[in-house]
């Protein structure tokens, strides 16, 4: 936007020339719940009922051991994200969003696993 396109009002971005910006917010200590890792070290996780809706977080080599919101890629300070289908636009203030776990509550996760054999027509 060029200058003179947005102001700030009561805490909300006020457009003019009728734009439109779409905005997902994750508050502080958003539950989310683990649904892929499609490379070492990355997760997807969603924050939402719908699997089709998750965010990609890793390690960052800035932040030590914290994994952090990952972006497809970067122009500047602005991360392209895929969510829910859709692209948003991660700015720079987000670089600091980081995935925490409860390792309490997964330390008392238990786990039941069950290896099917198969079967056959004959059966």
């Amino acid at each position: 936007m060029r200058d003179g396109d947005a102001k700030i009002k009561d805490g909300t971005i006020k457009i003019r020339d009728e734009k439109k910006v779409e905005e997902v917010v994750f508050t502080r200590k958003t539950l989310a719940v683990f649904l892929f890792e499609p490379r070492l070290n990355q997760f997807a996780v969603s924050f939402e009922t719908s699997d089709e809706k998750f965010l990609m977080f890793g390690p960052s080599k800035k932040r030590g051991a914290d994994f952090v919101l990952l972006a497809a890629d970067w122009k500047r300070d602005i991360g392209r994200i895929s969510y829910d289908k859709k692209i948003y636009f991660r700015f720079d203030e987000s670089a600091y969003s980081r995935l925490m776990v409860d390792l309490r509550a997964a330390k008392k996760l238990s786990v039941k696993c069950e290896t099917v054999q198969g079967r056959t027509l004959d059966e």
